[in-house]
């Protein structure tokens, strides 16, 4: 089906069909309306949540990659830092600074240096 602009008459005017069809707005992405054989017609929104994509990040993701970008740059910035001094100056916890210290690690974007301290790579 060609696209249309979307206004009462245009919707008013869709002809049935005998099988369903959708009749997309052509200035709306997205927008649209569904024409059944039976003649109800209903409004559809397609849309991507949060930043988009198929799969939107849950707050708790995005937390992580907040911490995790937090984290490396302290880390990038210093040189070297033991999870304490992390913690003390981003005011977080040590074990999320654990945390976000393994996630890293298995990134290679840092590496433990000793026990205590970790350094960026590059």
């Amino acid at each position: 089906m060609t696209p249309l602009t979307v206004t009462k008459r245009t919707v008013e005017a869709l002809a049935l069909a005998a099988r369903p069809f959708i009749a997309w707005d052509d200035r709306l992405t997205g927008f649209g309306v569904r024409v059944q054989p039976s003649g109800a017609k209903t409004f559809v929104v397609n849309y991507r949540a949060g930043e988009g994509g198929r799969k939107a990040q849950s707050n708790e993701e995005l937390e992580r990659e907040k911490i995790d970008k937090a984290v490396f740059q302290f880390i990038a910035e210093k040189g070297e830092a033991s999870p304490l001094e992390v913690s003390k100056e981003l005011k977080l916890t040590e074990a999320e600074v654990r945390s976000s210290v393994d996630r890293l690690c298995k990134k290679g974007e840092i590496k433990v240096v000793s026990s205590k301290e970790v350094c960026a790579t590059g």
